[in-house]
This record gives C-alpha cells, structure tokens and sequence, in this order.
C-alpha cells in the first residue's frame, strides 16, 4: 500500500513536474522570442541613431572645411584691392595662416609662381598648379571647397581643398588657396570615434598618401566593403547600392555582414557646402552588440526569473535559504557605490591569494584620483560616482584574476598585484582605459592616481599592517605629474615619525616664540637703496636646532596650523613696526605671506584689522602676499575678500607671477598693487630676444595699470642689468640681501 501511494505521489509528482516542464518550456520560448524581438527593435535603434549621427559629422565637418575657405575668401578680398605683388601676396598669407588651423595655405599667379604660408616655393615657373585651379571653373567671391588636384597633393599630401580666386577689375591675377589634410581633419574632437572615411562621388575614398611624389590610385569604397565583407550576393548588392546612392548624391546606411560573421553599418551623407564629398562611416558590429549587452541581460535575467518562479514550489526551503545566504554575502561584501566588491572582500581575498601563490611577489597598493573634488564640483555627483565604477570595471579588464582592486570611500581604492615585470605595463593600460571610459560617460578631466605601494614579504600575515604601509606611502605623494606613485620604504616610515614629532611640537614651539620672524631686504635699484623687505619664518629651536621651512610648511599647509602661523607672522611684523616707530627709527614695508587656508577662515578679516589697530600700523607699512592658486577655489569669496582687505589700507601682492601659467586676467581682475615676477620668468631671458621681449611687454603692461613690480630670486650683477634695462626699479634677492634675523635688519637698516 505504501508502495502504490508512493507510486500514486511519484505519478502525480511526476505529472505535475512535466506540467511545470511545459509551462516552464512555453515560458522560455516566449521569453526568447520577446529577447529577438527587443534585439531587432534596438538594433532598428541604432541604426536611426548611427544615421542620424553621421548626418550631424558631415555638417561638422563642412563647417571646418568652410571655415578654410572663407579665410581663403577673406585673404583673396584682401589681394584684389590692388594689383598684386610680392609683398602683398607675403602679407595675405600671413593674414591667412593666422586664421588656418589645419595646413598649408598658398597662392599662385598666372606667371607660374607658387608661395606657401608666407615663402616662394620651389624653384623657377610652373602654370601647372595655376592651370589645375584655372580648371575648376569659379568666379568672383566664390569659395571651391572639394578635393584637390593631384598638383595640389603633390606639394604636402593634402587631399582637401579650399581655394579663391583674386580679381583686379576683371581679370584674375592668381588662386588663393589652403590645402586641408583629410587626416587633420579627422583627428578634432568632434569628428572622433567609429572608422570614417571621405569619399568622393565617383567611390574613391580620399587619402592623404603621397608616394615618389605622386599620389597613388585611389581605393574604392566597394572594395574595401567587399574585402571585409562575407562577399555573398546580398552584400554584394547592397555595396553597388551604396555607391550608386553616392553617385547621385544620395545619403543613407546599410547593413552588412563581414567576413567573419560579424554585423557592421555603412552610414554615408553628402559633406555640407563642399563639392561631391561624402562622409562614410563604418559601424563595428562589436560595438553595436556591446551597447546591446545590457538590454539582453535584462532580458535574460527575466526569462530566468520566471523559470525560477516555476522551480520555487519545488524548492521553496532551498531557493529560499540560498538568497538568505547571498544577501548576507552581498551586504558583507558588497560597495554600494559602484556595486563591486569592498574592503572586507579584498582581505579575504588578499590572505587567501597569497596563501595559495606563496612564492609569487604581491604589491598592496592604495590609491586615489587626483583633483577628485574638483571633478565631483564640476561633473556633478552622479558622474562622479560613474568614474568609481568604471575605476573598478576597468582594473577587471586590465588586470589578472590573481588582482584585485576594491572601492573604499571618496575616491580612495585598495588593490593587490603581481609584482611582475609585466606590472608597470599593465598599471599604464589601466590608466588609459579609465581615461578613455571616463570621457564616454562625459568626464573630460585628464584622470590620474596618486598610488602607494607596499611590497608584501614572504610570511607576512597582517593584511591590516600592509594596507596602513601603503597608505603611508599614498600620504607622502602630492599628486603633481612629476611624482604619483612611491613605494614604501623605512625612510617613508622615519618620514611620518618625523611629521608626528613636528605636529606634537608645533604649538608648543609656537606659543614659546620658536617661530623666528626673518627679513630679506627689497631693494631700489635705479636709487641704490633698501626699499622694503619680505617677513620669513625660520623654526630656531630652545636648543638651537633648525627646522627647515620645507620641512614643516607644507605639512602646516596640510594639517593646517599653517592659519595659526600667519597670524603669529603678521603680529610679529606689526609689534616690530610700532616698536621701531616709537623709538623714531626709520621703517620700511614689510611684506607678509598669507597662506590659502588662511583667506578661507571666516574670520580672517577681523583679525587682520584688530592686529592692524592694536598696533596702530599704517596699511602702507604692511604689504599681503598672496599667490594666484588661491583663486582655484571658491574664486567669487576670494575676491570679496581681498576688496575688503584694500578697504583696510594695507597692499596686497601677487607673489610668484610667471612661476606656473599666470593668467593677465588676474591683473585686471584683481585688486593688486604689487606683482612679484618669480625668478623664472626672467633669469633665463637675457639672451633670448623674443623671452625679453615678452618679459619687457609684461612689465609695461603692469606698469600701465599703476602697478607696482618686484623682481624676486635676483643673485647676479647680469640680472640686475637686465632687469634694469627693461624698466624695473625694485628686486630681491642674494645679490642685495639674504634673509636675516629682525633684529639684524633692523640694526642695519631701521636707523
């Protein structure tokens, strides 16, 4: 009986699973036909949208080309005014080149003499060029814009052109024209991505290749599509209607199938404004499927649900306990930023790697993007959070399974790697594969890592002790070009005692008066005298040791005391003042440099005028130092700030002009009395003319607007000549005075 109620339950057990088969099957046939169905839908998409897009490239590009030629059109204006003549011919050219981005843009006469950007060319006369332009057939003030003759890519290989000719009365003395390289073209910004190609109307594709001076027999577009493609009948078709369409001038796209079985799209559309040029585009199947990808997995991530929801009544316990599993796994493991995994995950996945690779060498590294801030300010959040994930998606890409890299916070990762030779190769495809990722989701911002690395040693355990080794090295680095990645050492180590010691001592030292106030001496070198000077810290130790300034400035910068320190600089100097005007001692100005952090306290203005008042200083005593990097953020509360500082009485300066990329804009934006011109702007200049000229010009021009200049970093008799010769009065440096304590400048100059 039990035996017969077992079978019953196994029939029916068994009636019930083949139902379930058969939904289960009518389910999945209609899931799939639904995926087909959506994928034909897209790929119609997609289509529309590739056409669409190489419509909108070929305005672009017939934009470019005509900006050419109505540079042409303007510099043959400018020639028909009068007869033409060397001279005039020269100075059209220039005229032109100053207006060409692409080429080389040239003119040629009825006699058979060329010139080219503002230079005769070639020896002798030859109408061969005059007569291949005289062959276009186009009248005044009218603009050829098409493919050049072969004389014309017989000089530079350019395939384009854009030519005009120049009347006087009504005769044409000669052709005006710029040669345009298909190649330079291609490669701006706008007209990037997918292969495009220009093709002319009869099918040939237009290169820039010159061979023996000639240029070699054009390729067919038919050719290349058939060489590409799977060569049946149906393609076959399609190619002769592809180049008959641009034989009429018709635009369109077509589907085809390459050689090995993959799908790819020819778009092809007239080039706006220029004669009988298409642009082709061709669409790589591989790509089209990748942006299909993800609508495809959605599907099938569906159909597969429904089968799991068919399979759940007879496994409900186990499909039940198994997604209890995986969401405890998920939220363990899992970085809700960009969805790969976290930090808990690497260290498991660290100590089991090594464990099973013990005589392979790993690296620890910790690692973040440089000027993150400023690309999460600029981008927007959501951008931001795209450029993590595509951090993690492409170390995926470009590393092994062996390697790993997880997301932490901000932009702070951890990876482990292979310390192979094949490392460093490896790190450089990663960060070009960011960068290319992040300008498809439309961060342009150069992407670059400030990484530290610690090299694991054999039986080391201590995944905790690694990863703070790292980040040790991480936080030693600045993030500029020259220095962004470093590996731990023991002098990375003694390094961070050291700043732990300087950061235990800093208010201490402070409060103690350990902070020396040291002045360099400005000097008046048309009158030969001290005009000023410049307020220096030096650290001078209780036991007479001395704290360099690059070794605890930028960390003051860092952790901020820096703040703190300015304000002790700026009452030093002013005590100072006061006490050498009470005791009838001829003062100077004094300059005092005010850090970043510093202008962006809220309250930095009230303590400048309470310093100012409790020591009755004159504003013009006091002069504020300020570099131009302070403006990189929050520009707007800088600007307030500093017209209220000028309300205050004291100058401000504008300290290291010419050391980076100084903007004239800040002269005429900001409220400077003083520009101090860095020593690099000028100490390589006397001997080279067009350096001096530019360096004269930019002190006129500061001069003009009843600006002060200060030419610091001067250390020889050459130096001061020059500068002397070029209309600056007042300088600091080695030569005149090196910094010394307060009271030694005031003992030789305050008398």
């Amino acid at each position: 009986m039990n035996i017969a109620g077992n079978n019953k339950n196994t029939k029916i057990l068994m009636s019930v699973l083949v139902g379930g088969f058969i939904i289960l099957s009518a389910c999945v046939v209609i899931c799939i036909s639904m995926i087909f169905s959506v994928r034909r839908s897209y790929r119609n998409e997609l289509t529309e949208e590739h056409r669409s897009e190489n419509e909108t490239k070929s305005v672009i590009l017939g934009h470019l080309i005509m900006e050419e030629g109505r540079t042409v059109l303007n510099a043959s204006n400018l020639l028909a005014q009068h007869p033409v003549n060397e001279e005039k011919i020269l100075d059209a050219e220039n005229y032109g080149r100053s207006q060409n981005e692409y080429s080389l843009i040239g003119y040629t006469d009825t006699v058979g003499r060329v010139y080219l950007d503002g230079a005769p060319y070639g020896e002798g006369e030859d109408r061969s060029l005059f007569e291949a332009l005289d062959g276009l057939k186009y009248g005044r003030d009218m603009i050829y814009a098409g493919a050049a003759p072969e004389m014309i890519r017989q000089i530079n290989g350019s395939s384009l052109l854009a030519a005009s000719p120049v009347f006087f009365g009504s005769s044409i003395q000669g052709y005006i024209f710029v040669m345009i390289k298909c190649s330079d073209l291609m490669s701006v910004d706008s007209l990037a991505g997918n292969e495009r190609l220009l093709v002319n109307r009869r099918g040939e594709i237009i290169s820039d290749a010159v061979e023996d001076g000639k240029a070699p027999a054009p390729l067919k577009l038919a050719e290349l599509l058939e060489e590409r493609s799977d060569k049946s009948a149906d393609i076959r078709s399609n190619i002769s209607n592809i180049t008959s369409a641009i034989g009429t001038g018709k635009k369109g796209i077509k589907k085809m199938r390459c050689a090995d079985g993959r799908m790819m799209e020819v778009a092809y559309t007239a080039v706006d404004d220029v004669d009988d040029i298409f642009l082709v585009t061709i669409y790589n199947g591989d790509d089209m499927e990748k942006r299909m990808r993800p609508l495809l997995f959605r599907s099938t991530v569906a159909c597969i649900l429904v089968s799991m929801l068919m399979l759940a009544a007879v496994v409900y316990v186990w499909v039940t306990s198994s997604r209890a599993n995986l969401n405890a796994e998920k939220l363990a493991y899992k970085d809700p930023v960009t969805g790969g995994y976290n930090q808990h995950y690497f260290r498991e996945f660290a100590r089991q790697i090594m464990d099973q690779n013990k005589e392979i060498p790993f690296m620890i590294c910790r690692y973040d993007i440089v000027n993150f801030r400023f690309i999460n300010e600029s981008y927007g959040r959501e951008k931001a959070d795209a450029l993590l994930s595509v951090c993690v998606e492409d170390f995926k890409k470009c590393f092994e399974a062996r390697e790993l890299a997880v997301h932490i916070n901000a932009d702070q990762f951890l990876a482990i790697l292979v310390n192979d030779p094949g490392m460093d190769k490896r790190i450089e495809n990663y960060r070009a594969a960011v960068n290319a990722d992040a300008r498809g989701i439309g961060v342009r911002y150069p992407i670059r890592f400030k990484a530290g690395y610690y090299q694991v040693r054999k039986q080391e355990k201590n995944i905790d002790v690694m990863i703070d080794n790292a980040n040790a090295a991480r936080r030693m680095l600045k993030g500029d070009d020259k220095r962004n990645r470093l590996v731990y050492s023991e002098s990375i180590a003694e390094d961070i005692k050291k700043v732990g010691q300087i950061e235990s001592q800093m208010q201490k030292s402070l409060a103690k008066g350990e902070f020396k106030v040291y002045i360099q001496g400005k000097w008046d070198i048309v009158n030969d005298c001290i005009c000023g000077g410049e307020a220096l810290v030096r650290w001078v130790k209780e036991d007479g040791t001395i704290v360099r300034p690059d070794e605890f400035i930028p960390l003051f910068e860092k952790n901020g005391f820096i703040g703190s320190l300015d304000f002790y600089m700026l009452e030093e100097v002013c005590k100072r003042l006061m006490d050498l005007k009470n005791a009838g001692k001829k003062v100077y100005p004094i300059s005092v440099n005010q850090s970043r952090v510093l202008l962006h306290n809220p309250e930095y203005l009230d303590n400048v005028v309470d310093i100012l008042k409790k020591y009755k200083v004159p504003g013009e005593l006091i002069e504020l130092e300020i570099t131009e990097s302070v403006f990189e953020e929050d520009r707007e509360n800088m600007m307030a700030v500093l017209n209220k500082l000028k309300k205050c009485g004291v100058r401000l300066d504008m300290d290291d002009f010419g050391s980076g990329y100084s903007s004239l804009n800040m002269l005429i934006d900001v409220p400077f009395d003083v520009i101090k011109i860095d020593r690099l702007f000028f100490e390589d200049k006397t001997d080279n003319e067009k350096s001096k000229i530019i360096l004269e010009k930019t002190v006129d021009i500061i001069k003009a607007i009843g600006m002060d200049i200060i030419c610091e970093g001067v250390e020889t008799a050459e130096q001061v000549e020059f500068l002397r010769s070029i209309g600056v009065r007042y300088v600091q440096g080695y030569y005149y005075a090196k910094p010394v304590p307060g009271e030694e400048f005031s003992a030789k100059y305050n008398i």
